[in-house]
């Protein structure tokens, strides 16, 4: 199945999205020609269950929070994992 996942936190968000992105999850897909960008703390992947895509992301800042100081730690504020399986969209921007 595919998850599409979103969350908040703290800081580090580019460091957090890369490292994602490192696990094979995506920011965008397309669809008839036209690619579609997802919003910037929202992310998906393929075959994998939306539990794992949450264990997947505490992992990541888990990785980054053990490299980082006391007064630097990110804090996952929220996250919601779902099944993505019908799209919709507007394109927007890659950035």
């Amino acid at each position: 199945m595919n998850t599409l996942i979103t969350y908040d936190i703290n800081r580090k968000h580019g460091e957090v999205k890369s490292a994602m992105i490192k696990n094979h999850y995506m920011k965008s897909w397309t669809d008839n020609g036209t690619t579609y960008y997802l919003p910037n703390t929202t992310l998906w992947k393929q075959n994998v269950t939306p539990a794992t895509a949450v264990a997947d992301l505490r992992s990541v800042i888990q990785a980054i929070n053990n490299h980082s100081s006391a007064n630097e730690q990110i804090k996952l504020e929220r996250a919601i994992a779902v099944e993505f399986t019908n799209q919709g969209g507007i394109p927007g921007d890659p950035n």
